[in-house]
């Protein structure tokens, strides 16, 4: 079990969880997930673009489960232990790493506050670990929460 109790979220380490459980292919993903973090005491931390992206996630995947993809938001935007830290607090820094290291914006905002926490980054896009595993001088650690024993990814 991971001892670090800081960790920066990602859209993706929350949307593919909420798809499998929309999907009824797991549907205590979500709660694993949550139960773990109270548990642990885990600080969560992400850029405030996080809910933008796990909508678009869930549009794109659950269209065909709109009202419960909107039940299943609500209660997650409600309980989940997360502190949001603004985009325009992170763009300098995104900006450069993103530059530097060839990460999308997007990830390079996930990137930058994990590094000012000197935080683990919790991910379910493989390209972005291989990315972070491979560019050592960013000293930034990823996992999934399969790698945590959280979730079995399912291939899609």
């Amino acid at each position: 079990m991971m001892n670090h109790t800081v960790w920066v979220v990602d859209a993706s380490a929350l949307s593919e969880p909420l798809i499998v459980s929309l999907a009824d292919v797991d549907k205590d993903a979500v709660e694993r997930f949550l139960k773990q973090a109270r548990e642990q005491g885990w600080k969560l931390l992400a850029p405030n673009c996080l809910f933008y992206e796990v909508v678009g996630a869930l549009r794109k995947a659950m269209a065909q489960y709109v009202e419960i993809a909107e039940q299943l938001l609500k209660s997650l935007i409600a309980e989940f232990p997360i502190e949001l830290t603004s985009c325009r607090e992170l763009a300098v820094e995104a900006l450069q790493i993103s530059c530097k290291h060839t990460l999308s914006s997007y990830d390079a905002f996930y990137v930058a506050l994990a590094k000012r926490h000197r935080a683990k980054l919790l991910t379910s896009d493989a390209r972005l670990k291989r990315a972070l595993a491979s560019k050592p001088e960013l000293a930034v650690e990823a996992y999934s929460l399969e790698d945590l024993g959280l979730f079995k990814a399912v291939a899609g």
